[in-house]
């Protein structure tokens, strides 16, 4: 115990030495963390903090040695500790040139799998817990899936958690501590040994952190060190390569920020966001949404880090089958605490029926999405403007409009351009109230109006709560009329899918009309017209 404890101090001591050495060469070479619109801080910090973090645990585990001690010598270096140290320094490495010069979310991804792709090569694995008779190359892919999955998970849950003073550094001290405290009653000193190497190293930089005169950041090549780190030694302590506690209790330690990151790409996707751009919806940037300090915000989340420990700890202990009822009763107080905050505001009763509803729409499953088609096929099947004009008004009954008005003008027949507003007409009068002008007699010409309950729109159309819709109506990507459309939204309001009836039923309404017998008919007249005008 002697030793450990002089392991924790010595770390704690250089990287007390370190950091201001760090922070010193922060503000000299640029690596800044500059405010903007999703920081708290309100001035540039130096975010190098990691440097010190890193440096203390690396020269720690070299002195370590000259202790000669029984449980200093337990210390080693050889696989799977150097696969450890590798990958800690690839991760450090490309926190260190993103804290200094930026690099893409993509570049920082792939160092971190290739980090985590040495470790596992290097005997850091999770082995599949169940036999399952598969090929060996099959229970190779699926070990280093998982294995991946956790060290991706784990590195960026303590970068995610990493927005405030204090936080990241504070989570994963309770980390090492508690995992001393059950390494020394399992007496596994030699991974005991690298806990206290980490846990030092971190409480030496945390005054700083928690500064207001010398403050500094951690940065990303803290926060990928310290991730790195927490879930090599989990994998580090597990027998015989399959979940054990040593994995863990650090997995439910680390709960809060675990549980951000997974949701994290989730709420971004819903919300129509880049999955791995940084945004204010965590859960420390939720807290202080409600109105709370920076600082009551960090001892909220180390309570909760606090009573995740213990739960760890009871869960490794506790064998019989009360603590299924405790991990429930644990698991309803974290979903309420992440509804308070808002945190599934995406996600409520109202907006899981409305995506059912679109779901069954979609599908074609809802009996009116069905009766709509069915409504919609009639339409195109139409035979004569008669016949279809009918179709269409049981399509309004259907979508509960009020008012309808077609014309369909003659103007394209005639191998013209239709009317247009825009161009210079003398006519001041709406179109929808102009009466039809026929270019000629002999040519047909459709024009139709439809309402329900009675609704004059020479007497109720200035009204208010009246839902208008112009739509123009096609063929072969020529302008030939227009549908209008009037509901009003005061006795009843518009259905979810109204619009996208409406469009699929003008569409329909086009279709008609571009194969009609008639039409062909009429478009060689146009065209034997114009030979003629041209002579």
């Amino acid at each position: 115990m002697t030793t450990l404890l002089t392991v924790f101090l010595l770390t704690f001591l250089l990287s007390l030495a370190l950091t201001p050495l760090c922070r010193w060469l922060g503000l000299h070479f640029g690596a800044l963390d500059r405010p903007s619109s999703r920081k708290v801080h309100s001035s540039s910090t130096p975010r190098c903090g990691g440097c010190g973090i890193f440096l203390a645990f690396l020269l720690g585990a070299a002195l370590v040695p000259l202790l000669q001690t029984d449980i200093s010598e337990l210390l080693d270096f050889h696989n799977p500790t150097l696969a450890f140290l590798g990958g800690s320094v690839i991760c450090f490495a490309i926190g260190l040139i993103d804290d200094f010069k930026g690099l893409s979310h993509r570049v920082k991804l792939i160092a971190q799998i290739l980090a985590a792709s040495m470790a596992f090569w290097g005997g850091l694995h999770i082995g599949v817990p169940w036999d399952l008779g598969l090929p060996e190359p099959v229970n190779a892919a699926i070990s280093f899936t998982a294995t991946l999955f956790w060290f991706l998970l784990f590195i960026n849950a303590v970068n995610l958690i990493d927005g405030l003073d204090g936080l990241a550094g504070g989570i994963v001290l309770f980390v090492c501590l508690f995992m001393l405290i059950f390494l020394v009653l399992e007496r596994n000193f030699a991974l005991a040994l690298l806990f206290a190497l980490l846990g030092g190293a971190v409480t030496g930089f945390l005054p700083y952190n928690f500064s207001e005169t010398r403050k500094i950041f951690m940065g990303d090549s803290g926060s990928y060190f310290l991730g790195f780190a927490l879930a090599s030694l989990g994998i580090m302590g597990s027998i015989k390569s399959h979940l054990g506690a040593t994995m863990l209790i650090p997995l439910v330690a680390l709960g809060v920020p675990v549980f951000d990151t997974l949701l994290a790409p989730v709420r971004r996707f819903v919300l129509a966001k880049e999955p791995f751009k940084p945004d204010k919806g965590h859960i420390h940037h939720r807290l202080m949404a409600m109105g709370l300090s920076n600082k009551r915000v960090v001892m909220i989340i180390y309570g909760a880090t606090l009573l995740l420990c213990i739960v760890a700890v009871l869960i490794v202990n506790i064998r019989d089958e009360t603590i299924g009822l405790f991990l429930i009763l644990l698991g309803s107080m974290a979903a309420l605490f992440a509804r308070k905050v808002g945190y599934f505001s995406f996600v409520d009763n109202q907006k899981i029926q409305s995506w059912i509803r679109d779901l069954s729409f979609v599908t074609g499953i809802a009996k009116d999405r069905r009766r709509f088609l069915n409504l919609q096929l009639c339409i195109q099947e139409s035979k004569t403007l008669e016949e279809l004009w009918q179709h269409m008004t049981h399509a309004f009954e259907e979508l509960k409009l009020d008012y309808a008005e077609i014309h369909l003008d003659q103007s394209f027949f005639l191998g013209l351009e239709a009317s247009d507003c825009s161009k210079g007409t003398s006519d001041p009068a709406p179109v929808h109230q102009k009466a039809s002008r026929s270019l000629t007699s002999s040519l047909p010409f459709f024009s139709q109006i439809w309402s329900r309950n009675g609704f004059a729109l020479d007497v109720q159309g200035c009204r208010r709560n009246l839902f208008k819709l112009e739509l123009p109506i096609q063929v072969k990507k020529k302008h030939i009329g227009e549908l209008w459309v009037i509901k009003d939204i005061k006795q009843e309001p518009i259905n979810h899918y109204t619009l996208t009836r409406i469009e699929h039923m003008r569409r329909s309404v086009s279709r008609c009309l571009e194969k009609m017998d008639w039409v062909q008919p009429i478009e060689a007249a146009a065209k034997l017209r114009r030979r003629e005008e041209e002579h």
